[in-house]
């Protein structure tokens, strides 16, 4: 039996763009997109004021609250049912519910692909989501790219 293919991908590489899997462009904020890879990214899930101090550092707290409330809405009309999973204050994503650039990425490079590895990479990781959120999130974006040259 063949496995199904994840209904969404995620380019984090270059462009922040989410696609169908036919490869048609998903409206969405960047900010939201920039959750959902941070999400995806995450080998457990998240609490709200986590994600809310990571993303809305510059908020008080009802608000930045509020504003993490708009972008899980935001986030759930992107995603197929049961994709995000919020459970109280925890959020996480289905697992294996949104292919991943990075991912393919390190695969290809990781298998020797040149080809693939080369097609995959559209630039720098969030290149232009620096300012999306606080010293955390930029600490994290940097993390990511750091790594990712290593490859």
């Amino acid at each position: 039996m063949a496995l199904e293919a994840p209904a969404l991908i995620l380019r984090t590489l270059g462009v922040l763009e989410l696609h169908d899997a036919r490869g048609i462009p998903s409206p969405g904020r960047p900010k939201v997109l920039a959750l959902l890879a941070w999400l995806r990214m995450r080998a457990h899930p998240a609490t709200r004021s986590e994600i809310a101090s990571l993303l809305w550092e510059s908020h008080e707290g009802a608000r930045a609250r509020q504003s993490l409330r708009q972008a899980l809405l935001e986030l759930r009309g992107l995603l197929p049912p049961e994709t995000l999973i919020i459970d109280g204050e925890m959020i996480t994503l289905a697992a294996d519910s949104v292919e991943l650039d990075t991912e393919r990425f390190s695969a290809a490079v990781s298998d020797r692909n040149d080809a693939l590895a080369l097609s995959l990479y559209g630039g720098e990781f969030l290149r232009t989501a620096d300012e999306l959120g606080g010293e955390e999130w930029r600490i994290w974006i940097e993390g990511v790219r750091a790594r990712l040259r290593r490859l």
